[in-house]
């Protein structure tokens, strides 16, 4: 699949926060460094969750524009940083700005409590 196709949108009908989309090349980022292939449950659950509950926030670099949320069960926030111009995810992750051991991949600590796991058949 080419990197500059689509593959995931985040729509909010109420329009307080814009639309956004991510391309493959911003997920193999987002898997790469922050390893949201290891845990696709959770890092979905997270990005919607951050975007649809999230507030703005401003500790991302020039030029972008960030959404985050906080699981108040976990205190794990979820970070959205996008280019406001093109409405394009350049990164998430889950977890402090300044977190070195985790690299922003705690999906499940931002997620836990929002998705009940279904038992087995």
């Amino acid at each position: 699949m080419p990197y500059d196709t689509y593959i995931i949108g985040l729509f909010d009908p109420t329009g307080n926060q814009p639309d956004l989309r991510m391309t493959c090349e911003v997920y193999d980022h987002i898997s790469d460094r922050h390893l949201a292939h290891t845990d696709p449950e959770n890092f979905l659950t997270c990005l919607m969750v951050t975007y649809g509950n999230g507030g703005p926030y401003s500790q991302v670099g020039d030029g972008y524009t960030g959404i985050r949320w906080t699981n108040l069960s976990t205190n794990v926030p979820g970070t959205i940083v996008y280019s406001l111009p093109t409405s394009e995810i350049v990164t998430a992750y889950a977890g402090p700005d300044d977190d070195e051991d985790e690299h922003g991949n705690n999906w499940g600590g931002c997620a836990s409590g929002l998705v009940q796991d279904l038992p087995e058949p």
